[in-house]
């Protein structure tokens, strides 16, 4: 069983093939102007580096949410466009736990952490003991002070990219998963897989991105320069 997952949830765009709990291939990239302009290179390069091609897909996994929304419509879109022509399933795998899945060894928190509002996060605390993942807390969304406050025990990081001066300030407390070309799509990966086997899939034509938060268009005034905005 063949499935690529696609993650376009964070500041990292990136894709991965999976078989049988296998990685076959997986690219990552800091996207600056947007998810669309690496997506489908990436997808292209992955699947020629596992010598597949999409004939031999049994499904997609697209991370869901929360994100990015732009970047969530963006890997959705694409997603159910090659569902589409293949004629396979989408798998929609929450954001968060897809990404703990990329955490290798037990005996650690996990602290999945995806860009909300300016300033703001969504995050959650999972557990990774005896490759067992146990929620420790659920969704929410945090302020960036939040991350700087103390922590218990040993515990990651992963999702975005920070600057230098905000990494070297949280790396006194966590670990850092990562850089800006990291694969992440391998923990959606993983976790799509498991979903697929257990028969998860979703409504294609009816499935929606997770953002977890309300996003308004404010109204355009006629004497007010600019266009319509997402708040």
């Amino acid at each position: 069983m063949k499935l690529l997952a696609i993650e376009t949830s964070t500041s990292i765009c990136s894709v991965a093939l999976i078989q049988n709990g296998l990685i076959l291939a997986s690219k990552g990239e800091q996207v600056e102007f947007g998810h669309s302009t690496p997506l489908a290179e990436m997808t292209k390069n992955v699947l020629e580096d596992a010598d597949t091609d999409i004939a031999q897909l049994d499904a997609i996994g697209v991370s869901i949410g929360p994100g990015s929304l732009t970047g969530l419509r963006i890997g959705l879109a694409f997603g159910k466009g090659i569902c589409s022509a293949a004629t396979i399933p989408i798998v929609a795998i929450p954001t968060l736990s897809g990404l703990i899945h990329n955490i290798p060894e037990g005996g650690v928190f996990i602290r999945p952490i995806v860009r909300a509002k300016k300033g703001q996060y969504h995050t959650a605390l999972f557990e990774y003991n005896s490759e067992t993942y146990m929620e420790i807390e659920p969704h929410q969304i945090i302020s960036s002070d939040f991350l700087n406050k103390e922590i218990i025990g040993r515990t990651v990081l992963i999702g975005e990219t920070f600057t230098t001066s905000e990494s070297d300030s949280l790396s006194k407390m966590y670990e850092l998963y990562g850089d800006e070309n990291s694969p992440i799509a391998e923990g959606i990966a993983r976790l799509g897989e498991k979903m697929f086997s257990k028969g998860e899939t979703s409504n294609s034509a009816e499935l929606e991105p997770d953002y977890k938060m309300e996003f308004k268009a404010k109204k355009w005034n006629r004497e007010q320069s600019g266009d319509a905005v997402m708040i």
